[in-house]
């Protein structure tokens, strides 16, 4: 698992499942990978920065979530983290933003996502990126 967005939706995971300090679990993560200076910032980031932001990017996920009757935990932070990144970070662009999200699905068997990725790719707004993303999750889009 070298992808430092895959790494960090399982360090959400991780911290929200087992109720782990985000600081220990967080030490334990780089000390379990060997990230170049560049990946550990992004890596920072995209972790801290979700957790710190875990209410207001609940807020944009909850009209399109609450819908749902089971969402993997592993599944709501890949969102989580998504949608941080376009909302909160000028320096990735949104396309890859979701990009990366559609390949960490991918990867995790859930084809809903990855089958859509060119669709994925053409949007920008985070409230209806990621309302057509469950959609498409739930083979509704």
């Amino acid at each position: 698992m070298s992808n430092v967005r895959d790494i960090c939706v399982e360090l959400l995971t991780n911290v929200e499942k087992n109720q782990a300090y985000s600081t220990v679990a967080f030490q334990n993560v780089l000390q379990k990978h060997q990230l170049d200076a560049r990946d550990r910032g992004l890596l920072t980031e995209l972790f801290y920065g979700t957790i710190q932001r875990k209410l207001t990017l609940d807020f944009y996920l909850k009209p399109f979530i609450e819908k749902q009757k089971k969402m993997e935990l592993w599944v709501l932070s890949l969102l989580r983290m998504t949608v941080y990144q376009m909302a909160y970070l000028d320096r990735v662009p949104d396309r890859a933003a979701i990009y990366e999200a559609v390949q960490i699905a991918k990867k995790r068997g859930h084809q809903g996502i990855a089958n859509s990725s060119m669709v994925f790719l053409e949007m920008c707004n985070v409230p209806d990126s990621m309302g057509f993303l469950l959609l498409k999750m739930n083979g509704n889009a």
